[in-house]
C-alpha cells in the first residue's frame, strides 16, 4: 500500500466514506480498531468493486496493526452493492484498489441493530460470524406504517430451530405477528402493520447452514392497511 493511502480509524462506532480520503494511490488500507475486545460489524453501502479487483479483509495485530495471517475475507466485483459482514476480531484491515469505493457503517458487534428512514434492506451477515447467532432489528419509519417483505427466504429442512420472528409494538409490549421457518413458504412474505414500527428476530444455531434471507421495508402512506396474518383484513379509516 502506500502511505499516502493508509488510515487508521479507531472508537466503538463511526462511518467510513471512501471517497472522502485522498485515494489517488494505487493500494489503499483501512484499519478499523474497537477500543474493547469482541467481534466488529459492518454494514457495507453502494460497494463499487471493478472487475478484476479485489477488497481484501485481513485480522488486524494488536501490537502493530498489520495484517495477521491470510485475509478472513475476500470481495469481488460480484459483492458489489450492499451487505452486512460480522467480522472475527475487533480489529480488521481493509486492502483494497484506490478506484473501489464504499461506504461503511461501524459498530461493536451488538444483538440489536437500530434501522430508520423511508426504506431499507435487511440481509443475512456474511461469514464468519458466531456459531450461535442472534440479531434483533428495531426498524422505524419516520411515518405511516412499515410494510415489510422478505424475499429469497431458505432455511434449511434439518434445521427446526433457525426462524425469524415479526413483533409489532403495542405499547411498550411485543406482540407477535408472523413467524418465518423452515416450512415457510414466499406466498406469505408480506407484513404490513398498523404503526411505524416493526421488529425482526433471527436466530440460527449453526456455523454451517446454508440459510439466506433478503428483507426490505418501506413507508407505507395510507388511509387504509392490511394486517397479513395468513388472511388479509382490510380497515377502512375515516
Amino acid at each position: 500500500t502506500d502511505k499516502e493511502c493508509n488510515y487508521i480509524f479507531y472508537g466503538r462506532w463511526g462511518n467510513i466514506d471512501s471517497n472522502k480520503y485522498y485515494r489517488g494511490s494505487k493500494r489503499c488500507r483501512y484499519t478499523v480498531v474497537l477500543p474493547q475486545r469482541g467481534s466488529i460489524s459492518l454494514f457495507f453501502d453502494n460497494v463499487n468493486i471493478p472487475v478484476g479487483e479485489r477488497l481484501l479483509i485481513w485480522k488486524a495485530t494488536w501490537v502493530y496493526l498489520k495484517p495477521d495471517g491470510n485475509p478472513v475475507k475476500v470481495f469481488t466485483h460480484a459483492n458489489s452493492g450492499k451487505f452486512h459482514y460480522i467480522g472475527p476480531e475487533s480489529g480488521v484491515i481493509f486492502e483494497f484498489n484506490s478506484t473501489t469505493e464504499f461506504t461503511i457503517r461501524l459498530q461493536k458487534y451488538e444483538r440489536v441493530i437500530e434501522e430508520f428512514g423511508e426504506s431499507g434492506e435487511i440481509t443475512l451477515p456474511i461469514r464468519p460470524y458466531p456459531k450461535y447467532l442472534e440479531l434483533k432489528y428495531w426498524i422505524t419509519v419516520p411515518r405511516g406504517h412499515v410494510k415489510l417483505t422478505v424475499h429469497d427466504l431458505y432455511l434449511p429442512k434439518y434445521d427446526y430451530r433457525s426462524k425469524i420472528n415479526v413483533y409489532r409494538f403495542n405499547d411498550r409490549k411485543r406482540e407477535l405477528v408472523r413467524s418465518f421457518d423452515n416450512s415457510s413458504t414466499l406466498d406469505t412474505s408480506t407484513v404490513i402493520s398498523d404503526s411505524n414500527r416493526l421488529a425482526v428476530t433471527y436466530k440460527s444455531y449453526r456455523e454451517n447452514s446454508i440459510e439466506r434471507f433478503r428483507i426490505t421495508y418501506s413507508m407505507l402512506e395510507t388511509g387504509r392497511f392490511v394486517w397479513d396474518l395468513g388472511f388479509n383484513v382490510t380497515i377502512n379509516r375515516g
